[in-house]
């Protein structure tokens, strides 16, 4: 029994560390962005939707006691003919947007009663994020299987919602400034994608309005490549009502709405490429190279890097032995009948599997010594350093 459980921990940690793969983790297709960002009393929430199709854009004005809304999404996907909402923003200032994650089992609590969309029932019927968070704990949800979604509300209040293997009902809240989501479940572990990591320095960067962070964080992360595309990028502005759209990865044209306005006028629907004058061709975006990089890798001396070597065990596995050395770059991390894989830095303790297949951090003592790493992926797992200088082999 103690042989199959140390080779299934040895397949789990050099799987994750070092098993080559000939693409990103998440299929391109679902590799949307989200976050909400609040400053000076402006609340904005902003998304990439990245798909295969042309975006579209509707107003619902309030009827029978639900509220209206404009909703931003697809037309004619999936088999239907009816509008396919991916995000909305209500007459109150409360809007949610979606991301795909991998799929988990989900199964409903039959106390519970099952909305056809929980998140339609939300748009129409809750004002702020506090009370959006009590429908999915009073409804089920079967979409939390394989999506999270963000809620945001005027206030500045934001969450994002999910569904974990072994707990349940996951709601992650702003910490700080900032909230941001792509197509990891955030609690699962500590492991974030390119994306998420450039948009959060993106938001981050000073001397300039907090629209202009948002639409250069989008812009940052946009997609482009056969495999899909960024179909359209939206901000929220949550006070005002108003929401900015970009066309097919173009930030230089926006469109700008103004929801009271829209839906004194009644229902309306619009296609993207309808509203927009100088949007790129389909087949310009689709023929460019598909996007797996957004510029996060920063430049180590080799001071710094050298920092790092040495050999480390993981404490659940201490059999897999763990080899680091510095590279002109980055690092090289050989593990125990495996191949070598290649680390670039991020941040002063912060590394990135290449291709994008995990992160690995470094832990100091007090002394600024390192001592161990932890590889996040699925899950966080825990090395420590027990050499810091690796002898040459003979």
């Amino acid at each position: 029994m103690q042989d199959n459980r140390r080779n299934e921990c040895f397949l789990t940690i050099s799987g994750c560390l070092l098993a080559v793969l000939a693409a990103v983790t998440s299929s391109t297709v679902s590799a949307c962005t989200l976050f909400t960002i609040v400053q000076n009393d402006v609340v904005l929430m902003g998304n990439n939707e990245d798909f295969t199709k042309q975006g579209a854009v509707w107003f619902i004005p309030a009827s029978n006691g639900k509220f209206g809304r404009v909703n931003v999404g697809f037309h004619n996907i999936f088999g239907r003919r009816e509008e396919f909402a991916q995000g909305s923003m209500n007459e109150k200032g409360l809007a949610f947007d979606a991301a795909v994650v991998a799929k988990i089992p989900w199964k409903p609590d039959p106390q519970k009663e099952t909305p056809d969309n929980l998140l339609w029932r939300i748009m129409d019927e809750c004002s702020t994020a506090t009370e959006a968070v009590e429908y999915f704990h009073n409804f089920n949800c079967p979409h939390l299987s394989h999506s999270q979604f963000m809620l945001a509300d005027a206030s500045g209040a934001s969450v994002v919602v999910t569904w974990l293997s072994g707990k349940g009902l996951s709601i992650v809240k702003r910490e700080g400034t900032a909230q941001v989501a792509t197509n990891t479940r955030l609690e699962a572990s500590s492991y974030r994608c390119q994306r998420w990591t450039r948009t959060t320095k993106e938001l981050k960067r000073n001397g300039r309005t907090l629209f202009e962070s948002a639409r250069q964080a989008l812009q940052a992360v946009h997609q482009h490549g056969p495999g899909g595309f960024t179909s359209y990028s939206c901000i929220y502005d949550l006070k005002q009502r108003r929401i900015h759209l970009f066309n097919l990865t173009n930030f230089d044209e926006v469109i700008q709405f103004d929801l009271s306005e829209e839906l004194r006028k009644g229902a309306s629907s619009h296609l993207m490429k309808d509203l927009f004058n100088n949007s790129p061709s389909l087949q310009e975006i689709r023929t460019k190279p598909q996007r797996t990089t957004y510029g996060t890798q920063i430049e180590l001396s080799q001071t710094e890097l050298a920092a790092f070597e040495g050999i480390y065990r993981f404490n659940t596995a201490p059999d897999i032995e763990v080899r680091i050395t510095a590279t002109a770059t980055g690092l090289h991390v050989h593990a125990t009948g495996q191949s070598t894989a290649e680390l670039f830095p991020e941040s002063t303790r912060s590394f990135r599997l290449v291709p994008d297949r995990g992160q690995v951090s470094f832990q100091a003592d007090k002394d600024d010594r390192i001592t161990g790493l932890t590889l996040h992926k699925q899950q966080d797992i825990r090395a420590t350093r027990v050499q810091n200088k690796i002898k040459p082999r003979d």
